[in-house]
């Protein structure tokens, strides 16, 4: 009976050890994404790069081309 608990509580702890690899693992993917997302800012066509205000002037004759609108945001696709 003594053996029989023992191993219960061997696999159980194998299955936990599992469980914190999987979870620390779907973390650590779900903030490399989240940085994707902001190195990759869709607003970074509007004139603003990962936060700062770009040298560029905002209204320039390539805000008609509708190419240059797009920017990053269909290169990568979001989820």
């Amino acid at each position: 009976m003594i053996k029989v608990v023992e191993q219960n509580n061997q696999v159980v702890e194998e299955v936990l050890m599992k469980i914190k690899w999987t979870h620390s693992l779907t973390i650590l993917s779900l903030l490399s994404l989240s940085l994707i997302y902001i190195s990759f800012d869709p607003k970074g066509s509007r004139g603003q790069v990962a936060g700062k205000v770009s040298r560029i002037p905002a209204s320039t004759t390539q805000d008609q081309n509708p190419d240059n609108q797009r920017g990053v945001r269909y290169i990568l696709p979001l989820w």
